[in-house]
């Protein structure tokens, strides 16, 4: 009887292939959704710091206009805000195909599962202070803002949440409504 050699073999078998690809298609699964909640997080710290920069700005550039900046802020889930030079800038450049009337606008389609809550307009004025305007289906209510108010509640599709807040003396400040001490949101102060 002959003896059968055994060859050696330089690659791989077929069944160690599919070991290998099994457990990359585990840990990739598994890994996917932390991965999705990150990126989330980002689009909601984006958003979040680019309202609150926009804001800021606002305050500064309002110096160099008599008739000040406006942001007008629309909420819902095509959501926008739109920076203009001049008075009541809701009503002329509210959030509209781009006019060329607003310094700048920031649509949801740019932040996709990111949603505005609640948004309201702001008119900043040369001498540095500013005015909120609350408007519901009967009145517009313009008033200075001598307290910490509310600009914008934004939400990620996973629930969590940033408001970017106007301090009384016109500067922004970004606050998590519902952040526990270890929460990767917990950079921002809990409002």
């Amino acid at each position: 009887m002959r003896a059968m050699r055994r060859q050696d073999s330089a690659g791989l078998t077929l069944l160690e292939v599919l070991i290998a690809v099994s457990v990359l298609a585990i840990l990739s699964a598994l890994t996917l959704p932390a991965m999705g909640q990150r990126a989330d997080r980002q689009r909601l710290v984006t958003v979040a710091e680019t309202l609150a920069a926009d804001l800021n700005e606002a305050r500064f550039e309002a110096s160099k206009h008599a008739g000040g900046i406006g942001l007008s802020a629309q909420a819902g889930p095509q959501w926008c805000w739109s920076l203009a030079v001049g008075q009541a800038p809701a009503a002329a450049c509210a959030c509209s195909p781009d006019q060329g009337c607003g310094l700048k606008q920031v649509k949801a389609t740019s932040h996709p599962g990111i949603v505005m809550q609640t948004g309201q307009a702001v008119q900043m004025t040369p001498d540095g202070s500013a005015s909120i305007t609350t408007q519901n289906s009967t009145h517009t209510t313009i008033h200075t803002t001598p307290h910490t108010t509310t600009v914008a509640l934004f939400e990620s599709r996973r629930g969590e949440q940033l408001r970017v807040d106007l301090l009384a003396v016109g500067r922004s400040r970004i606050c998590a409504p519902h952040t526990v001490q270890a929460h990767p949101l917990s950079r921002y102060p809990r409002c």
